[in-house]
């Protein structure tokens, strides 16, 4: 237009762009898609991790050597626990060292709070693994359920694609998953410094919480009326 000597306003859209209010006009897709990565490597390696710590004891007769000493199953697996709790500590301290000090990743909320949702969603993981260790029989069967609800947890929890382009059907599936709405809710923490209070942060602890609890429940269940 401006080598035709005619007036350059006459093919702009009829929409100004303004300065955004979170974030910036030309972000990354990294900065996007990093929380909910975050989310699902300590979530997943986790749950890796345990999925077969309980079978390992079954196969090699520490359940048959504990039980002759007086040891209960369930203190067992609470041992595990906290030995894996300490493990997972250590992961999370690492991946926020590689994040924001390697990759140096924005974030404009509390790195503490940050730090709290990813060990609450590497405890999730933890405790999903055990929840397949008691379940299952085999290193074969864990390992199949473990990295096979791994790519559909990841397409679903709106890493890939956004949650609002979902049908309804899988948008509900999506809510449902660990890692949907932690994963959002620390976005929220990174890119809009938004504070606990925010229903879209403590959501994402609570459903975190959720998942720790129902699969902690269905491990110690497991452990109580069926014989290992």
């Amino acid at each position: 237009m401006r080598a035709c000597g005619k007036n350059e306003e006459l093919v702009q859209i009829p929409v100004r762009f303004e300065k955004p209010i979170y974030g910036i006009a030309d972000a990354e897709i990294v900065a996007y898609m990093a929380p909910g990565v975050m989310v699902t490597i300590i979530f997943f390696l986790a749950a890796i991790v345990t999925s077969t710590l309980m079978i390992s004891d079954r196969l090699e007769g520490v359940w048959e050597r504990s039980a002759v000493a007086g040891v209960q199953p369930k203190e067992m697996l609470q041992v595990h626990i906290v030995l894996q709790s300490l493990v997972i500590l250590m992961q999370t301290i690492e991946m926020m060292i590689v994040a924001y000090l390697g990759y140096n990743l924005p974030y404009k909320g509390s790195l503490v709070t940050i730090a709290c949702l990813l060990f609450l969603q590497g405890l999730g993981g933890m405790c999903f693994g055990f929840l397949l260790s008691v379940l299952c029989s085999s290193y074969t069967v864990s390992f199949f359920i473990a990295t096979g609800s791994f790519y559909p947890m990841i397409l679903l929890c709106g890493i890939l694609w956004p949650i609002e382009g979902m049908p309804n059907v899988l948008r509900l599936i999506s809510f449902a998953l660990p890692f949907t709405i932690p994963a959002k809710s620390l976005r929220d923490l990174m890119e809009k410094g938004s504070p606990f209070t925010n229903p879209d942060i403590y959501g994402g602890f609570l459903i975190t919480i959720a998942w720790i609890v129902g699969t902690l429940a269905l491990c110690f269940l497991r452990l109580r009326f069926r014989k290992m």
